[in-house]
């Protein structure tokens, strides 16, 4: 063979291989993705239809099932707040440091935040009292049937048997329309 015709041979290889790389690199193995995508998403689309039939043929327990989760609902949205009132939520707060004998020396509300189905508000109390007080006033605050505070940071300080208190809780109420 001639020095040309192995040049040749040598450059259809490489453009071939070039071409396979191409091919594969471009085409096939983002296509091949795509493919692996979608047969996943057909397992999926299989497993709830298949969850769909099961319930198709087992009306009567669907029925029972949502009552029962409707009830639950039922209960939960009445142990949430409708709405944050600040005046209220003062008025709560207040009452509750003063039923413990904790002193209140300010009260400071963030704004309000909607977060889909709910509202939440953050809130700082500082007060002062006797350590058990105070304690006895974060869980029942925490526990409370009228207003849920779930508390986010507690900085509690002790002078001369006096406590001071600097408590930041979180409250949740449902959004308007749910």
């Amino acid at each position: 063979m001639k020095k040309e015709q192995r040049q040749k041979i040598m450059l259809l290889i490489l453009l071939g291989a070039g071409a396979i790389y191409a091919y594969a690199t471009y085409l096939l193995l983002p296509e091949w993705g795509k493919i692996k995508a979608v047969q996943q998403s057909l397992g999926q689309r299989k497993g709830y239809y298949q969850q769909l039939q099961a319930y198709e043929g087992n009306r009567a327990g669907l029925q029972t099932e949502i009552s029962q989760l409707n009830a639950k609902l039922k209960q939960a949205s009445l142990s949430v707040p409708g709405r944050l009132d600040k005046p209220q939520m003062l008025v709560y707060l207040y009452t509750m440091a003063k039923g413990h004998g904790v002193k209140p020396q300010a009260l400071k509300f963030e704004p309000i935040q909607a977060k889909g189905f709910y509202q939440e508000m953050a809130l700082s109390l500082s007060c002062e009292g006797k350590p058990e007080d105070i304690l006895r006033l974060i869980q029942d605050l925490k526990n409370g049937s009228e207003q849920r505070l779930v508390p986010q940071s507690l900085n509690l300080t002790q002078q001369q048997g006096v406590m001071r208190g600097e408590l930041k809780f979180l409250a949740y109420a449902l959004s308007p329309g749910t």
